[in-house]
């Protein structure tokens, strides 16, 4: 089993909150690269201590009244894909 080491510097506050429905997480946060990169040490935390993978290749990150380019590099460091808005939830 591979370990992860992660260290966690606070340096502003985070605020993010989510929904689950069945097996499916909606995580909603404020537009900040604290928010990015603290949702990803939070998933693989989720998936060394549960045994379980993310679906990162499934996951989906949207904004409202946020930039393409912004998304685009959010979705690099998540690993995911840029959604848009609406979409059809559970579906990707």
């Amino acid at each position: 089993m591979d370990t992860l080491n992660i260290n966690i510097h606070i340096v502003d506050t985070m605020c993010l909150s989510h929904l689950q429905f069945a097996d499916d997480t909606l995580l909603i946060g404020e537009k900040s690269w604290l928010n990015v990169r603290s949702m990803r040490v939070v998933l693989l935390i989720f998936e060394q201590v549960s045994g379980l993978k993310v679906n990162f290749h499934k996951s989906l990150i949207t904004g409202v009244t946020v930039s393409t380019s912004w998304l685009s590099d959010a979705a690099s460091i998540l690993n995911c894909r840029v959604g848009t808005l609406p979409f059809v939830f559970g579906a990707a």
